[in-house]
């Protein structure tokens, strides 16, 4: 049996260039030539003043389930948009890539309208196949983003719907940014609680994150329900903030970190791993999921991008991923 902590990263796939207003917000946040260390492989430079970031075709898809497997993830946790929405699209290309077996994934409900009646029934189906990401003796991961006592009906169709189809009892994870979520996924009946991202107040060091981040993981130990880890690559919005603003607050704007290396990344993302191992009772789905594989504009990513790539030759953070990967 593979005890290996099984590596995951948030999929937030705002890229899509003229199909979305947010596609080309978040490409013109990183436009300034102080920001586009952070553009993804896939993005043209046109010239200082113009970039495009357009990520949907099945052919990048591809080379990003190629980026993904070499470097270590295990799965993406797909941040839902349904069919129409125009953010759907690499959802939708990952599902019609031949190599979709090579990285596995998950959704992550509560980031935008999910149907009962027309998209759980797809989602049911999903459950069944080999790509969907399953823990603790074959259950289908789900993540739910915001959570509260409200969705509590939500989890229960689910659950009686996947036990209809004959589906393993989906192991549900309550997401917010505190454990106070606990309560909530208690009453409701979830399995377990994670974050998406932790945050840090402005110009805090890498160093100081880790040490939110690790204390936030005994807190939400400490409410006595399961918990899935999480890992922050880094976090500086700032560059949302430049000109017209889409997303978020001024306190928002303000909490940013300074970039971390990849040896940091290297060593907190096995800091999980031993965390998760040590508290077996608390972490019996021996995962991890990492923010983020491409949040770029927020300030945290793993997918490669256009100068990493040009300067080293190598997905450099993703190497940082591998390297625990290969020592586990």
């Amino acid at each position: 049996m593979d005890h290996k902590t099984i590596i995951g990263a948030i999929r937030w796939d705002g890229w899509v260039g003229e199909k979305s207003k947010v596609g080309l917000h978040i490409a013109k946040n990183l436009t300034p030539l102080k920001n586009r260390y952070r553009l993804p492989f896939f993005a043209k430079v046109i010239d200082d003043n113009n970039v495009i970031v357009d990520g949907t075709t099945q052919e990048i898809m591809d080379e990003e389930i190629a980026y993904a497997k070499a470097g270590g993830i295990d799965y993406w946790a797909f941040c839902w948009y349904p069919d129409g929405s125009n953010l759907d699209y690499q959802r939708k290309l990952y599902h019609s890539s031949q190599n979709r077996d090579d990285v596995k994934w998950c959704i992550i409900l509560g980031t935008n309208p999910f149907g009962l009646e027309t998209d759980l029934p797809w989602l049911i189906e999903r459950f069944k196949e080999n790509n969907y990401q399953k823990v603790a003796d074959g259950r289908p991961l789900v993540y739910y983003f915001g959570f509260n006592e409200s969705q509590a009906a939500v989890v229960a169709q689910i659950r009686k719907c996947a036990k209809a189809a004959n589906v393993k009892d989906p192991y549900i994870v309550a997401m917010d940014f505190s454990a106070r979520v606990a309560e909530s996924a208690k009453a409701a009946g979830v399995d377990a609680i994670s974050a998406y991202c932790c945050a840090a107040e402005s110009g805090s060091t890498y160093a100081q994150l880790v040490e939110t981040e690790c204390a936030k993981w005994e807190e939400y130990k400490a409410t006595g329900i399961q918990v899935i880890p999480f890992v922050t690559t880094g976090w500086d919005n700032r560059p949302r903030f430049e000109d017209e603003i889409m997303f978020g607050s001024e306190h928002y704007a303000s909490s940013y970190i300074e970039q971390s290396s990849t040896e940091e990344i290297t060593a907190h993302l096995q800091q999980a791993i031993d965390w998760s191992k040590n508290n077996k009772k608390a972490c019996p789905a021996n995962a991890v999921l990492m923010y983020a594989w491409n949040e770029n504009d927020e300030g945290g990513w793993l997918i490669p991008t256009l100068y990493e790539l040009r300067d080293f030759g190598r997905p450099i953070r993703l190497d940082a991923i591998q390297r625990v990967k290969s020592e586990e």
